[in-house]
């Protein structure tokens, strides 16, 4: 996934707290979040707090080995993360 997705992104950045970096998407300092073994009460608050923003907040489902995950970009932005980061 990070094969296709580096080429395409200026960086990726993770800086270890699910909460704080929603929040920061939400502010507009990351263009997108996305997080797979993350725990729902993990993000709960951040993903509120980004669709009140008026990000789109989307799963990223169970696939393979894949554990359930979230994205988090502006509209026009998520679905074409959401393709490059949903499965193998």
């Amino acid at each position: 996934m990070l094969a296709r997705l580096i080429p395409r992104v200026r960086d990726i950045r993770r800086f270890g707290s699910a909460a704080l970096d929603l929040t920061w998407t939400a502010l507009g300092r990351y263009d997108a979040y996305f997080e797979r073994s993350v725990k729902q009460w993990d993000v709960a608050a951040g993903a509120l707090i980004c669709q009140r923003a008026g990000l789109r907040v989307l799963e990223l489902p169970v696939h393979e080995d894949l554990p359930w995950g979230i994205l988090v970009a502006r509209p026009g932005l998520a679905e074409p993360l959401l393709e490059l980061v949903a499965g193998p």
